[in-house]
């Protein structure tokens, strides 16, 4: 049992096969009344910088907030918790072609229940300059043929903006076209993920 844990300002980097790492910097920890098989409290703030290689190579810096509160550790853990991450700047690259992650903000509320088995997203809530506001909830039972349930909505999207943001990654001939105007996205989606045969609709 852990009574009462803390780390704080530390530094901590995991190397990654292939030349790929993660740092993170400023690391502060607190455990609180934790056991494995009653659980206990845990929060988490940290600076982070990320380097991935190869067909998609991702270049990352930003912050990254989670409290949890578990009723279990082992075999996994249950409860709820809350994750925050920001990208204060980044790049994603691809088949020669990159794009900027920069002011990207993502925030998620997540619950595990026992009983159920049940993997849920309560609330997600992102923000970026290209796309404003998005919000989302999702759910996933882990366990039999994975059947999971997802929707997400986007306010208010520029579609100037959007495309220019894309147009890198899109075939030469559509780099040349224009788009503008307001617009808003609202999907729902379900499915299942039974071995190598996942199935979707929506």
């Amino acid at each position: 049992r852990v009574r009462r844990l803390e780390i704080q300002n530390a530094e901590a980097r995991f190397p990654i096969e292939g030349g790929q790492h993660v740092e993170l910097t400023g690391l502060n920890l607190t455990v609180k009344d934790f056991a494995s098989k009653t659980g206990g409290s845990i929060a988490v703030q940290t600076r982070f910088a990320v380097t991935t290689q190869g067909d998609a190579a991702i270049a990352a810096r930003g912050t990254l907030k989670g409290d949890f509160l578990l009723t279990a550790a082992y075999p996994r853990p249950y409860g709820t918790g809350r994750i925050e991450v920001v990208v204060d700047s980044g790049t994603y690259a691809s088949a020669g072609r990159t794009l900027a992650l920069t002011g990207l903000a993502l925030g998620f509320d997540l619950a595990y229940d026992r009983p159920t088995e049940t993997l849920a997203l309560t609330r997600l809530r992102g923000e970026s300059k290209e796309l404003g506001v998005v919000e989302g909830a999702a759910r996933v039972v882990m366990q039999g043929d994975l059947p999971w349930h997802a929707n997400l909505s986007v306010a208010s999207i520029d579609f100037a903006q959007v495309f220019g943001l894309l147009k890198p990654f899109l075939p030469q001939d559509y780099r040349t076209w224009t788009m503008q105007g307001q617009g808003a996205v609202a999907t729902e989606l379900q499915g299942t993920y039974a071995g190598d045969r996942p199935s979707l609709q929506g």
